[in-house]
């Protein structure tokens, strides 16, 4: 096995942790609004919507302009790439909107699924081709990390050695890409949650589905500590004999991540495949709730479980837009509870007001050293003067993709005592984050005093 390899430059470690750390604020998770026109199109179907394009720009601009309390329970948006470019009637990009409320933007980027020739119905993920161009230019739009995703069908032969193989090194080289480029990848192996399957072998099917994903992100030297991992919970199929109820569901899949995923892994973001909203939210719960350790920040990625009621509450109609927001708000406020153990189902989900500033929490049931626990301090929304280019990916920019205009910055996080909180402002651009755990080596704890020390003069506007 050959060693000598290069990790990335400090500076791309240090952005890419940055971004991360940002992404996995204690109590926030993403919302994942990147479905495909035709995706979207089943969705609307099932509330008698029209799907044309100006329907799915006013549904992503309702969710996008909902009151600003969002930011509490919202770290992230995964966008498709029709909505990157997309405009509200006034002729702002709808990204603006995310990032007044200090609300990081990112991107799908993988182009869909094709099958495996001479397989048993088995797919991979294609996209590679262009990647690094398109990339380029997401980053100058003002994405911060980016999205692909693989899934993995299970049957009585399936999956495969070569879709494992296959789909496994695509996400490391999708991965690698990423992060040349300054964008923290997200990395989503789904296993899928059609079939009749039981508990137990999803489990064994979805530990041996990350142990070749691991793998394969070692084998191309990509950087952990600046990825997130996006998988499925560990449940039975959706026809199957047999059910199981969330405690069983988070055993599994708790025993699951620890088996098979590296410690350098900042934190995972359970996608609700198959499940109901409230099933989402209460698994969820129950997997923070887990005894036992946690090297990770456990939270959520969900894109139907947290935008169904929300949709069933619009209708297309104009007139019902407060109404879906405020549904929408209700399913994220649930969901950032469950994110730390504090779910209950009987509570009113209502939107209220936005917890005071540098208020106590209680301790959550996933807080081991090094996992972010500490509250969010109140900033003001702070971004960087903005010129967001309108150009799609098909015009990649030939300037540095580096000092992009627009670019966020995310808000400042209150650190606990077992954090290093450090400001970052590579090149042009301005990155406030977190970086850094109780259990960092010497060499990285050097080099956050290194950051530290080198914006200690950074204006105290920002």
């Amino acid at each position: 096995m050959p060693t000598h390899f290069n990790y990335p430059p400090v500076e791309i470690q240090k952005e890419l942790r940055c971004i991360a750390q940002t992404l996995l604020s204690s109590g926030k998770g993403i919302l994942a609004a990147d479905e495909s026109v035709s995706k979207m199109g089943k969705r609307f179907k099932e509330f008698n919507v029209e799907n044309t394009e100006d329907l799915r720009r006013q549904w992503r601009q309702l969710l996008f302009t909902t009151d600003r309390k969002m930011s509490d329970y919202i770290a992230g948006v995964i966008l498709f790439q029709e909505t990157l470019y997309q405009k509200d009637e006034n002729g702002r990009l709808l990204i603006e909107h995310l990032k007044e409320r200090c609300i990081i933007p990112g991107i799908k980027v993988d182009t869909g699924l094709v099958n495996l020739f001479t397989s048993e119905n088995e797919v991979a993920t294609q996209g590679l081709d262009d990647l690094e161009s398109r990339l380029a230019q997401y980053k100058l739009d003002g994405c911060e990390f980016a999205k692909w995703r693989c899934t993995f069908k299970i049957t009585a032969n399936t999956p495969s050695y070569r879709a494992l193989v296959t789909n496994a090194d695509m996400l490391a080289r999708y991965a690698s890409i990423c992060q040349s480029q300054r964008l923290c990848p997200i990395i989503e192996p789904e296993v899928l949650p059609e079939g009749d399957h039981d508990l137990e072998r999803c489990q064994k099917v979805t530990e041996t589905v990350l142990s070749f994903v691991y793998r394969a992100l070692n084998d191309h030297h990509v950087f952990l500590e600046g990825t997130i991992l996006k998988p499925n919970m560990v449940t039975p199929g959706l026809t199957s004999q047999s059910n199981a109820n969330a405690s069983q569901i988070a055993k599994a899949t708790v025993t699951t991540m620890r088996r098979v995923v590296p410690p350098a892994v900042p934190g995972i973001f359970f996608s609700s495949g198959g499940q109901t909203e409230e099933e989402a939210t209460v698994n969820l719960n129950a997997i923070n709730l887990e005894t036992g350790q946690k090297p990770w920040r456990l939270t959520f990625a969900f894109g139907r479980a947290l935008q169904m009621s929300a949709m069933r509450a619009w209708g297309g109609k104009s007139s019902q837009i407060q109404q879906a927001q405020n549904e929408f708000l209700r399913r994220a406020k649930a969901n950032a509870d469950a994110s730390t153990g504090q779910y209950a189902a009987d509570r009113d989900y209502q939107a209220g007001p936005a917890p005071s500033p540098g208020a106590p929490t209680t301790p959550t049931a996933d807080a081991s050293p090094g996992i972010i626990a500490s509250p969010i301090a109140e900033v003001s929304p702070i971004t960087a003067p903005s010129s967001a280019s309108s150009a799609t990916p098909d015009s990649v920019a030939s300037s540095n993709p580096n000092t992009s205009p627009g670019k966020i910055i995310p808000p400042l996080i209150a650190a606990s005592p077992n954090t290093v909180t450090t400001e970052d402002h590579s090149g042009s651009e301005s990155m406030i984050g977190l970086i850094g755990s109780s259990q960092i080596s010497d060499e990285d704890y050097q080099l956050d005093m290194d950051i530290e020390q080198s914006f200690n003069d950074f204006p105290n506007s920002l």
